[in-house]
């Protein structure tokens, strides 16, 4: 018997999806890294306007590729900085 869909439901789902987030948009590393590679070069440039937490730019670091980010939010630019350096 399949359980009743419901938002706790929901919520399990895309939280198995994207696991736990620093930021309210974040995108899954594994999910941007599949764009990246297939989008751009070694040692290319990945430019994200809306860092967040910057998965993109961790993304790109991890596939050997240079990276641009902005973040306005202070909080968020710390937690990407961390991130990138650790």
């Amino acid at each position: 018997m399949v359980p009743p869909i419901t938002d706790k439901v929901i919520k399990n789902t895309i939280n198995n999806i994207i696991g736990n987030k620093s930021h309210p948009t974040e995108k899954p590393v594994d999910l941007l890294s599949f764009y990246i590679q297939n989008s751009s070069e070694i040692g290319g440039i990945v430019f994200d306007p809306f860092a967040g937490s910057g998965s993109a730019c961790f993304a790109a670091k991890n596939l050997g590729r240079k990276y641009v980010g902005i973040e306005l939010d202070k909080n968020y630019f710390d937690v990407a900085v961390k991130r990138l350096k650790g």
